[in-house]
């Protein structure tokens, strides 16, 4: 009875085994003595939410009363990790919980610490709620899973355009909502998780919903916003006064490598107008470098020139920023600026009418 293999819930045989617990259950000291080793078997199983609700609600729907699903679903969502299993499985049946409020009093903190454990908490909570926003499930139900989504996490700047825009999503209604405990841990969460260049997308949200935000609640984004802004000010000293413009800059490299298209992209957002690669040992060697590097033209042609030149240890090839690359800098700076200009009015108007708490 205690384990894993007693409760295989393979669909063939599953409404045979949900009967057999619901009949359980109408025991109630039969129920109180295996109810914890159930729930230790399910969740064993890839989907054990899925499989833990479904049991609960078709209790629900035998007339079980609440003290005999109750136990079962605390034993199964108090210890942890907790698998989720498939969320296109997983998501209606937990927006069915959130619609029966002692359910979801049951296994809310629950899902909480399960959803912090997962690898993939950002996709996951993020579908989560975006079900719920789509089904106008209100706020204060869903809302305790915005922190674990975002906690201990850094969104990678090359997140998919689809969890983009799910954030987006989440942002445009937790801001207007209001719901002062809830917006205080999510950017407490994120200021933690992010790094302030990956701000972008919850500042873009908040600063499109603060005309209609109570200035209370507005000056919670502040620290989101001091972050930010302190980041544009080394960005923008970085690109004014990190290299004089007529400098060079020189890399050593090994033998027929050269420099990624990384390496390439920082020099050419640089205020460096020329580079010098060198090590060669010899001048052939620099043409065969020189030529290589012509063939990730597709990513940096048009932004600079290059020559080999010198003979024997002394070959080299200097690369010389074109007046495109040039281009690229100033437009850079000036959005950074822009930014900057926008966010520091919206700053000092929120200080200017921030009411005491």
């Amino acid at each position: 009875m205690t384990s894993a293999e007693a409760f295989d819930f393979h669909p063939r045989n599953a409404g045979d085994q949900l009967a057999l617990l619901i009949a359980a259950m109408r025991s109630p000291p039969l129920w109180y003595a295996m109810h914890a080793f159930v729930a230790n078997a399910i969740r064993q199983t890839d989907d054990a939410m899925c499989v833990g609700l479904e049991l609960v609600f078709a209790a629900m729907n035998d007339g079980i009363a609440p003290a005999g699903w109750q136990p079962f679903l605390h034993s199964l969502v108090s210890a942890r990790p907790l698998p989720f299993g498939w969320l296109d499985r997983l998501n209606p049946l937990l927006l069915k919980a959130m619609s029966k409020p002692p359910v979801w009093q049951a296994m809310a903190n629950g899902m909480v610490r399960a959803l912090e454990l997962l690898d993939s908490r950002l996709d996951t909570g993020l579908s989560i709620m975006s079900c719920a926003i789509q089904h106008n499930v209100p706020v204060h139900v869903w809302s305790t899973l915005a922190p674990a989504t975002f906690s201990n996490l850094a969104i990678p700047t090359s997140q998919a355009l689809r969890d983009w825009q799910l954030q987006s999503r989440l942002w445009r209604v937790l801001i207007p909502s209001q719901q002062t405990p809830v917006l205080e841990s999510v950017i407490a969460s994120y200021l933690a998780a992010n790094k302030p260049s990956q701000l972008d997308v919850p500042l873009k949200e908040i600063l499109a919903n603060l005309p209609g935000t109570h200035p209370t609640t507005a000056s919670l984004f502040l620290p989101l916003m001091h972050s930010r802004l302190r980041w544009l000010a080394r960005r923008i000293t970085h690109y004014t006064s990190q290299i004089p413009a007529n400098g060079a800059t020189s890399w050593r490299v090994a033998n027929f490598l050269f420099p990624n298209n990384a390496d390439i992209e920082r020099f050419v957002q640089s205020n460096s107008l020329t580079l010098t690669i060198n090590g060669f040992d010899g001048i052939a060697d620099a043409r065969e470098f020189l030529r290589r590097l012509k063939l990730v033209r597709n990513n940096t042609g048009g932004y600079f020139t290059g020559e080999a030149t010198g003979s024997g240890k002394r070959a080299r090839i200097e690369l010389v920023k074109t007046a495109a690359a040039r281009d690229i800098e100033r437009r850079a700076l000036d959005k950074l600026q822009s930014e900057s200009d926008e966010l520091s009015r919206v700053v000092r108007r929120l200080e200017e009418q921030r009411v005491p708490r």
